[in-house]
């Protein structure tokens, strides 16, 4: 008898307790998840350190903090919709120029405090 789990095999077949092999790429699943991990992680450290930055210059208010929080909320929310659009819109090979073009323009403009 086959039991409730496997009802696709047929009733002669031998149920085993093994698994399906494993995909041959699990690693890199584990390396997206650290890359992503890690970019957030920085985000979220570079968002305060900017806002503390801006707010002496522009009086040190609560509704200046409020404002850099939304910025930075908002840039990150338009972020993930790019990155939405950009994988189903462009080939990778479109993905990788596009990347690299903007890579080289923020290393353009990089010191952000002068």
């Amino acid at each position: 008898m086959v039991s409730g789990d496997d009802q696709s095999l047929p009733a002669d077949a031998p149920v085993t307790g093994a698994r399906p092999a494993a995909p041959a790429f699990g690693w890199l699943a584990g390396a997206f998840a650290a890359t992503i991990l890690v970019s957030a992680f920085l985000l979220f450290q570079v968002q305060p350190l900017i806002s503390k930055v801006i707010l002496s210059w522009f009086g040190g208010t609560p509704a200046v903090w409020t404002t850099c929080m939304l910025f930075f909320q908002i840039h990150l929310f338009c972020g993930y919709g790019y990155a939405h659009l950009v994988q189903r819109l462009l080939p990778m090979a479109a993905q990788a120029i596009l990347h690299s073009a903007l890579l080289a323009a923020a290393l353009i403009t990089l010191p952000v405090i002068s």
